[in-house]
């Protein structure tokens, strides 16, 4: 079967992209307005300052030793992602989200969980 580069480039997930560390890529496909869900993923020890993270669901992730500094998550869906020994100085979190819970899940890995 014959593809063309431009039909593998829609066949790619974009959320593979962060993955593989390809984070320009990633925040291309963002911008073109495709849409992401990241929830589930394992983004473990990830260096994520330059990843376009508006609206995008992270429920459920794994951010253990993220680097998340700087970053506004105001917008990102977070219930459930764990956070053990990620770096989150100058981050913004959801309202929604008690700092306790951030505390919590910063120093034992517990999930988060948003306020109703």
């Amino acid at each position: 079967m014959t593809t063309t580069s431009g039909t593998d480039s829609e066949q790619e997930d974009p959320c593979e992209l962060l993955g593989q560390h390809r984070i320009e890529e990633f925040n291309a496909y963002r911008a073109a307005g495709k849409p992401c869900r990241v929830a589930g993923k394992d983004l473990h020890a990830m260096d994520l300052r330059k990843v376009d993270v508006g609206g995008v669901d992270f429920s459920d992730c794994r951010l253990d030793r993220a680097n998340l500094c700087g970053l506004d998550m105001r917008s990102c869906v977070l219930e459930g992602a764990t956070l053990r020994d990620a770096l989150i100085e100058r981050t913004y979190f959801p309202e929604g989200l008690d700092a306790a819970e951030i505390e919590l899940s910063l120093n034992y890995g517990t999930r988060l969980r948003m306020r109703r």
